[in-house]
């Protein structure tokens, strides 16, 4: 499949889960999304400091990203299309 094929078939396939899309910018064909999940101690040495430990979790998101524009407000952000679960993931971009 040439590379134009391929951005007109996954752009039919992402507008499956979000008819506002209508650009790829860029995709990277596969990525797995990790959580990290924090614990929060007090310094046992009086309390002077705090101590902050914890450990990243691989959730069960993975397969290609895509770096989308919608026609709508958020206007751009990133697609996970996940292969490894039922749901895929996406994060829009907000101006702060």
């Amino acid at each position: 499949m040439s590379p134009e094929a391929r951005l007109v078939w996954n752009l039919k396939v992402l507008r499956r889960h979000d008819a506002l899309i209508t650009r790829i910018f860029d995709q990277v064909p596969y990525a797995v999304l990790y959580t990290f999940n924090h614990a929060h101690t007090e310094d046992p040495d009086g309390g002077k400091g705090k101590k902050y430990e914890g450990h990243w979790e691989k959730t069960n998101a993975e397969g290609t990203v895509f770096i989308i524009e919608r026609s709508e407000e958020p206007r751009y952000g990133f697609f996970l299309l996940n292969r490894g679960g039922t749901s895929s993931v996406v994060q829009m971009f907000h101006q702060g």
